[in-house]
């Protein structure tokens, strides 16, 4: 793990701890597995990019340091949109009753 964190570190150009967004880790990871072809103890290169995104948004959310883009929509936001306009609309549930939904069910 600490080999990771090295060269986490190094990619990053960290010489002190700042944010560093998703994108900018994943043109690191690029470059860590493209080294990791010249080492011998490396059995699978696929897994190095992903890899070196995981140790590195792991400890970046640990010191708080890992910048999330607000502007990517949540996971199944349209239709939950869709659901809350149909529970208004057709079902006539109020604000109230329409957020504390998912929780009931």
């Amino acid at each position: 793990m600490a080999a990771e964190l090295i060269a986490v570190i190094r990619l990053l150009r960290m010489q002190k701890l700042r944010e560093v967004g998703l994108e900018e880790i994943k043109q690191s990871a690029k470059v860590w597995a493209e080294e990791q072809c010249s080492n011998p103890n490396v059995r699978s290169y696929r897994k190095s990019a992903g890899n070196f995104v995981f140790v590195a948004e792991k400890w970046l959310s640990f010191h708080g340091k890992l910048e999330i883009s607000r502007s990517r929509p949540a996971r199944f936001a349209d239709p939950l949109e869709d659901f809350s306009e149909y529970l208004d609309t057709e079902q006539g549930l109020s604000l109230l009753s329409i957020r504390s939904r998912p929780w009931k069910t």
